[in-house]
Formats: structure tokens, sequence, C-alpha cells
């Protein structure tokens, strides 16, 4: 089993700006094997915004470190990219207009990015783990299985566990090994009474 092990909440929402326009995330991490910076970490979060709602801030946000001796409380992630991740539409077919941010966005969805610097991790995480977190509010008013959603509180998080080899725990630091990934964008829109399935397609490459 890897030393790492991501757990990832693509759940329905949250947002820095107290807003239900948010509809899920992800938080990572890459390990660098080579270059200036090799053995540290870099990590990186991923917010799926809904596009009927207002913009996401284009500032840097802070990951929250938490767990027995953690080496750092918290770690910052600046804004990278948006990339509008709006479901295909065959316009033709369904005599339905396409989906995007600018024209049509109730349904549409963009994907916000934000990476950290390099930073080094050291130490042995307990066998709670480290848990890597961003807080905020609000999830989209349009979720049926909570009262007010659009003022429930969220938390994204992913946790780092400890990795033995032959009974003795390996340090963190020098890093050696990256967090899961998932290799699909989360799927937003699917045709009421059809059968559906979905899978995540996650990988681990190191």
């Amino acid at each position: 089993m890897k030393k790492f092990i991501l757990l990832l909440a693509v759940l329905l929402a949250f947002s820095n700006a107290n807003a239900s326009h948010l509809l899920g995330g992800e938080i990572t991490w890459q390990c660098l094997k080579a270059g200036p910076n090799q053995g540290e970490y870099v990590f990186t979060m991923k917010l799926y915004r809904d596009c009927d709602g207002i913009t996401l801030q284009q500032t840097p946000q802070t990951l929250g470190m938490w767990g027995a001796g953690a080496p750092v409380t918290s770690i910052i992630v600046a804004f990278d990219t948006v990339i509008d991740i709006s479901p295909s539409c065959d316009v033709t077919n369904s005599g339905y207009p396409a989906l995007d941010c600018v024209n049509n966005p109730v349904g549409a969805v963009e994907e916000y990015i934000y990476i950290s610097l390099p930073i080094a991790l050291i130490g042995l995480p307990p066998v709670a783990g480290w848990h890597f977190t961003w807080s905020s509010c609000c999830r989209p008013s349009s979720v049926v299985n909570l009262t007010a959603p659009s003022s429930a509180g969220y938390t994204l998080r992913a946790s780092m566990f400890p990795y033995f080899v032959n009974g003795i725990q390996v340090p963190v630091g020098p890093c050696f090994d990256s967090s899961p990934i998932f290799n699909e964008s989360p799927n937003t829109i699917i045709c009421t009474g059809y059968p559906f399935a979905y899978s995540h397609n996650a990988s681990d490459l190191s």
C-alpha cells in the first residue's frame, strides 16, 4: 500500500466568498524527484465552480495542516488558472445551446487551479495521519438533502499517512511519493431516466 493516501472530498460545495456556487474540489501533492527542489512537495488545489454563480477568488488560498508533529500549520497555494470544463453538447441533435460560462451558464462549470511553491516537509506522520484542509461556505441552494444548504459549511480534506518498510517508519522528507490523482474531470450533468455509470479513474504514478 502506498505511504500516502488521498482522502478526496468531491461533494457539493464551498467558497471563500459566502456564496453557494462551488460544486466540489480536491487537494493533491506531487513529490519532486529531480531539479533544484528535489525531495520537496508541490501542492495543488482544484475547485469546481457553478458558472451560474459568482466567480471565485483569483488570490492565494491557505491550506491548513493538522496532526501530531505536523512540520507546518499552513501551506499557501497561489491562483494558477481557470478552465471552462462545461459538458459538451450536441447542439444540432439536441436543439439546445452549448453550455459555457459566458453565454449559457446554467449547468456550465469552471475549474480553478491553485498551486504552491515547492515546500520541504519533515518528520513522521502519526497513525491518524497529517491532514491538509480548506474550509469555507457554502453549498448550492439546489442541494435537497440538507436544511439551508446555502449557509452550510464545508471542509475539503486530503490525508498523508505513515509508511513503513520492514517495520520501520520512513520519514516524509525528502519526499519519495506523490498522492493519488483523479484522471477524469467531474461529471456535472446526467440524463434523467437513463442508466448512469461513472469511474473516477484514479491513478498513483509513484
